[in-house]
C-alpha cells in the first residue's frame, strides 16, 4: 500500500485507520461461524495522524468501538477517520 496515494490529511487529534477486513470465520477449535454471527470488525492499522495525536503512531495495530469513526474508501481499501480518544487499545 502506497501511503502517498492516500490524499487525506487528518486534522487536530484525528487518526486514519485502515480497517482489517477479515472477520474470524471459525473458532480456535475449528467450528465455523456463520456470517450473521461474526463479530463486527473493530480492528485496524493506523495509517495517518493529525498534528495533535499523542498516544498512537503510524503502523500501530489498534482496536476501537464498533460504530465509531467516519468510513472512507480509496482504491478498494476501507479506512475510518476517528478521534484518537476513540481508540481503546494498541495491540502488540
Amino acid at each position: 500500500m502506497n501511503l502517498k496515494k492516500i490524499n487525506i490529511k487528518p486534522l487536530d487529534n484525528r487518526v486514519l485507520i485502515e480497517v482489517q477486513h477479515k472477520a474470524d470465520e471459525k473458532t480456535d477449535s475449528g467450528i465455523f461461524i456463520p456470517e450473521s454471527a461474526r463479530s463486527p470488525l473493530n480492528r485496524g492499522v493506523v495509517r495517518k495522524l493529525g498534528p495533535n495525536v499523542e498516544e498512537v503512531k503510524n503502523g500501530d495495530h489498534v482496536m476501537f468501538p464498533v460504530h465509531v469513526g467516519t468510513p472512507l474508501e480509496r482504491d478498494g481499501v476501507v479506512y475510518l477517520l476517528m478521534a484518537e480518544e476513540s481508540i481503546l487499545v494498541v495491540v502488540s
